[in-house]
């Protein structure tokens, strides 16, 4: 009986196992994901900031689909790092999992900014739902905040803010929105809607410090110009693909874990898929992520087909389709 490992439970990596399970009924399926829960809808953690939707309404049941095809998932479980040669998973537990075939979709992760030391009260990482949860548990007493980020996410957030009455400044460390996605009269568009909302725009900065007052959050330094006064910041950029524990592995490139139009790596029964991927664009051939939830889902499917030998190509590009506040 063949076992397939899939580290990640996100988009990708549950309709991976979900496309396995229903080609191999003899196959053993197991995802390992770090959060406790693991599947819920990300594009709606705004919904739930602004207060439209609460936590029930955006977690999937993806999980109770999941264990009635028989997948097994280890939630809040850590990674430690993979063996490739020896194929095993080994857990922060000291377990480890033996494999036929993986699946690597662990998706991304926000980096720590400077100033965070993990002491202070105020600063939120927009990457799960524990962390939207623990955002919206401060909006109570927040009265100015910073959002760091030209991302969905930053969107989100924003979006989440002003519809609790918090002023908001939003600090892009890019010169528009969502580079290589939306071009320049779009981004223009968005950032115009955004003034209306009565956002505060700086571009082209990033985050050089925080100013502390007895373990509260008091200001935000910007790389340039002066201090933004805000007792609530979130920061939604810059994310990178989850590779801590692949280190010393000749799996990962310089985007990503690169994978062919297979989704297959440089192991042939290890594969990649959403956000963590970097793969062949269709028209350059340039080896970068393709990231969004629609692409996650694409690759997640293409890669479960693969992993049971039904030899399949991906030949999907990026694409999204969002709200932003209310432009479609």
């Amino acid at each position: 009986m063949n076992r397939h490992v899939i580290l990640g439970g996100g988009v990708a990596g549950r309709r991976a196992a979900e496309v396995i399970r229903k080609r191999d009924a003899e196959a053993e399926v197991v995802i390992v994901d770090e959060q406790e829960e693991a599947f819920y809808y990300r594009p709606m953690l705004g919904e739930l900031l602004a207060g439209n939707l609460g936590p029930e309404q955006i977690i999937a049941r993806d999980k109770e689909r999941l264990s009635q095809l028989g997948v097994k998932v280890l939630s809040g479980t850590q990674v430690a790092s993979l063996d490739p040669k020896a194929q095993d998973v080994f857990l922060g537990s000291g377990e480890h999992l033996s494999f036929d075939r993986a699946l690597i979709a662990s998706g991304m992760r926000t980096e720590k900014i400077a100033g965070d030391d993990g002491r202070g009260r105020g600063i939120v990482y927009l990457d799960t739902l524990p962390e939207a949860l623990h955002m919206a548990s401060l909006l109570g007493s927040a009265r100015k905040a910073v959002v760091y980020g030209a991302s969905l996410q930053a969107i989100n957030a924003v979006r989440g803010l002003r519809a609790r009455g918090v002023d908001c400044s939003l600090v892009l460390p890019e010169e528009r929105f969502w580079q290589g996605v939306l071009d320049p009269i779009a981004s223009e568009i968005l950032e115009d809607r955004l003034k209306q909302e009565g956002v505060t725009l700086i571009k082209q900065r990033s985050i050089k410090d925080l100013v502390w007052e007895e373990g509260e959050l008091k200001g935000v330094i910007p790389s340039k110009g002066e201090k933004l006064p805000a007792d609530l910041l979130v920061v939604a950029t810059p994310q990178d693909p989850r590779l801590d524990y692949l280190e010393g592995i000749d799996l990962v490139g310089k985007n990503g874990v690169v994978a062919d139009q297979n989704l297959r790596t440089k192991h042939e029964n290890i594969f990649a898929a959403g956000d963590v991927a970097a793969l062949p664009a269709a028209h350059t051939g340039e080896v970068l992520p393709q990231p969004g939830w629609l692409s996650a889902w694409r690759q997640g499917n293409m890669a479960g087909l693969n992993m049971v030998g039904q030899e399949t190509v991906y030949s999907g590009f990026p694409s999204l389709r969002t709200k932003c506040l209310d432009l479609d």
